[in-house]
């Protein structure tokens, strides 16, 4: 299996995983035309993909939705709660419905959507799995639970969120209801948060790869998220950046 996230940030996120006979993409929020040419960087084309698969209705995780599956003919899995909050006219899109909690399959991949806290009617993170390694991906969390850290404990390897550094936003610009928001279990998951859940999931010890996604421009730095890589102390985990304008580096699994 091979993970890779094409684009990731609060203007637009995807992430692709590759089985031998399956690709899928969890969100699409970045252009279709993006999405194309970020594939075509790693050998694929849009033709090729088998499902879309939504986490959530925001405009950063759905935007390339409408146009990518009606020019290329592509499925999308979304829970029912999540769809009626589509602000946009999806009558074109094949949807396919999954409920959280219960587990779907795309071709030779196993999909188990389970809820996380956001803003949103009904967030969902994933962990995609074949017959030997499994992926968890969640971009989007204000706080994490025992559930995750359940379903995670699976995983060889995660995306997952890490958004802001608390002290640059709190100097930030930024209203304090926005701030309040971001903090917030409905909002996103901080570096110090999303390093403690990595610690936490590092005692089941099979994690090996960890992506960080939906780094903030304004709030975040790579300079921070370096100075918590280089004191986390499991380094048996790889830990990888995600980016907004360019893809990941491709994990194989």
């Amino acid at each position: 299996m091979d993970l890779c996230v094409l684009a990731s940030g609060s203007r637009g996120n995807a992430t692709l995983i590759k089985n031998k006979d399956t690709l899928i993409l969890i969100d699409a929020g970045i252009s279709a035309k993006a999405i194309t040419t970020r594939l075509a960087e790693i050998g694929i084309i849009p033709d090729d993909l088998d499902a879309i698969i939504i986490s959530h209705e925001h405009g950063d995780h759905v935007n390339g939705v409408r146009v990518l599956t009606k020019k290329f003919n592509i499925p999308v899995w979304i829970n029912a709660a999540t769809l009626k909050n589509i602000k946009e006219d999806w009558s074109s899109v094949k949807v396919n419905h999954f409920k959280i909690g219960s587990s779907f399959k795309v071709n030779s991949l196993s999909i188990n959507p389970f809820y996380v806290s956001h803003d949103a009617e009904a967030t969902s993170a994933f962990v995609v799995k074949n017959s030997s390694v499994a992926v968890g991906v969640a971009t989007d969390l204000g706080d994490y639970t025992n559930l995750l850290i359940q379903n995670f404990s699976k995983c060889d390897a995660i995306v997952l969120e890490s958004n802001y550094e608390d002290e640059l936003l709190m100097k930030s610009s930024y209203p304090w209801k926005t701030k309040k928001r971001i903090r917030s279990r409905n909002g996103h998951l901080s570096n110090e948060r999303s390093f403690e859940l990595i610690k936490k999931i590092s005692k089941f010890k099979r994690l090996k790869h960890v992506i960080l996604a939906h780094i903030s421009q304004k709030n975040n730095s790579v300079e921070h998220l370096k100075s918590h890589i280089k004191k986390f102390p499991e380094k048996q985990i790889k830990l990888y950046l995600s980016f907004q304008d360019k893809i990941s580096e491709v994990i194989k699994l």
